[in-house]
């Protein structure tokens, strides 16, 4: 389709490029983008469509071994067994966050919007609230989110606003809030257990399955920014929040009986322990890297910060306490697909667990 445009409505797409696919932008409004014209929603509604199918391509194309009530199904994305539950569904939310995002987008990225004392000011936060909508979103407008939240990384603005967008975001989209890692704070009735949760119903769960490269990179640098640019209360308090996120996430599978989607998280703990990854080596190192005696107030602050690190440590220990309470799934039990998968995608995990019980022993002054 060929299409005309004008310099506000070249930076709208162009904001939209920034979304789905992490394109900078090169063109600034000079005028608000107003209402926009059908062809441009045109143009752009299929850009967020082909994005979002793309992604799940991306994460489905490969043979994949899933249940569906229990029973082992290989297939790729495409394949009718898989694919005929799915329910994409796009709301005026992804047109929001696109359309509302072109017109705020320069406001907020001014370090003016920051209030002294380190949080946006509530000029900002009332944007936000304008920018993502958080109710009656549908599984497009989830994909979409959590895309947002991958790409805003990219942005040239304070990190402030970033982390309160992305907070937003990830209050309306179950994918996002894996994504970011955040915590719901402040607003909202939706805990994180309950959203997650919703990933599972039947004409969802493709989602996930076909999600998990998205979350490996995105979990890494989460982690590895925990020791940079931040005070030790707001480490502690985002690597709990991190912790926290995880924890849920893991029970929802279990509860799902979905173990068998773990493999974001093995390959999480696989890399953060591989050799020259920020958990390898004598867990005392590792330990003293995540500050400086100089930066704790106190000796209590900083073993806040070492327990705090010690529930992420310890996910991988639930994992494997988790396969060893499914591993005596005989034939012909409710869960022994789900069990054959959970051994094989843990494997890699176990011999790591030595490792992984040091370290979180250390932090935590733990003895055996």
């Amino acid at each position: 389709m060929s299409l005309s445009v004008s310099v506000e409505e070249g930076h709208a797409l162009e904001v939209l490029d920034l979304l789905c696919r992490g394109r900078a932008l090169r063109i600034s409004a000079g005028a608000p983008l107003g209402r926009p014209r059908p062809e441009l929603v045109q143009v752009g509604a299929r850009r967020i469509a082909i994005s979002v199918l793309r992604t799940l391509v991306e994460g489905g194309r490969a043979n994949q071994s899933v249940l569906r009530k229990g029973r082992r199904v290989d297939g790729r994305i495409w394949d009718r067994e898989l694919l005929q539950a799915l329910d994409l569904r796009f709301t005026v939310a992804s047109y929001g966050l696109w359309t509302e995002l072109s017109v705020r987008l320069r406001n907020l990225a001014r370090s003016a919007q920051v209030e002294e004392g380190g949080r946006s000011n509530w000029q900002a936060r009332r944007q936000i609230r304008r920018v993502v909508k958080i109710s009656g979103t549908g599984t497009g407008d989830w994909m979409f989110y959590a895309l947002a939240v991958r790409h805003l990384e990219r942005v040239p603005m304070p990190a402030e606003i970033r982390d309160d967008l992305r907070r937003r975001l990830a209050m309306g989209s179950p994918l996002a809030t894996l994504m970011a890692l955040e915590m719901h704070t402040g607003e909202g009735t939706t805990s994180v257990e309950a959203q997650l949760s919703l990933l599972f119903a039947p004409e969802n769960v493709r989602l996930l399955e076909c999600s998990g490269h998205l979350f490996v990179d995105a979990w890494v640098a989460r982690i590895r920014a925990l020791p940079r640019a931040f005070t030790v209360a707001e480490r502690i308090a985002r690597a709990r929040a991190i912790a926290q996120v995880f924890a849920a996430y893991l029970q929802a599978l279990d509860d799902a009986g979905r173990l068998d989607l773990v493999g974001p998280m093995v390959a999480l703990l696989l890399r953060l322990t591989d050799e020259g990854g920020l958990w390898a080596g004598d867990p005392a190192l590792v330990a003293g890297s995540l500050g400086s005696v100089r930066e704790f107030a106190s000796l209590a602050e900083r073993d806040a910060l070492h327990r705090a690190y010690a529930e992420i440590v310890d996910l991988g220990v639930h994992i494997l306490e988790a396969r060893a309470h499914l591993v005596g799934e005989s034939y012909g039990d409710p869960r022994y697909e789900e069990a054959q998968l959970l051994l094989v995608r843990c494997e890699p995990l176990a011999a790591r667990r030595a490792l992984l019980m040091a370290l979180a022993g250390t932090l935590t002054h733990r003895l055996g």
